[in-house]
């Protein structure tokens, strides 16, 4: 029989949303040139300092070179996270997962921890969200379908 470890190679803690948030979503820069573009509606299905893995029906290449933009409510104050994709995976048929690495100073990263940390007393303390753009469907998948 053989295992197969898999190393978790994050750095920060991960907190796991189930419901997922609700965040929209815009690419901001290529090659470091500013873009206007749409925003689209995304699932996030887990959020760290570090990060975030999100869902959506759009395709992105894996790349440094784009960086998004994630606007959403969390703990009643309004937040904008900004990354590029590290990781793309088609979940099924028009569905995509990414995983996101911020870009990020070490003062606001500590901002993150600390709201982070917030959420996830309110989740798993109290089984609250407080006030957060939570999906309104318990399955991702299904939340964003039913916004395509």
């Amino acid at each position: 029989m053989r295992t197969t470890v898999l190393e978790n190679k994050r750095e920060y803690f991960r907190l796991d949303l189930k419901p997922p948030l609700c965040a929209s979503m815009r690419i901001v820069l290529i090659d470091g040139q500013p873009k206007k573009t749409g925003s689209t509606s995304v699932c996030i299905e887990d959020i760290g300092a570090g990060g975030l893995r999100f869902i959506s029906h759009l395709k992105f290449p894996e790349s440094r070179r784009i960086i998004l933009e994630f606007d959403s409510r969390i703990c009643g104050q309004y937040y904008k996270f900004w990354g590029s994709v590290v990781r793309a995976e088609k979940k099924e048929e028009g569905i995509w997962e990414y995983a996101i690495a911020f870009y990020v100073d070490e003062p606001t990263r500590s901002k993150y921890i600390t709201l982070f940390n917030q959420l996830a007393v309110k989740l798993y303390k109290f089984k609250q969200w407080g006030s957060c753009d939570i999906c309104p469907k318990e399955e991702p998948m299904e939340c964003l379908r039913s916004r395509c």
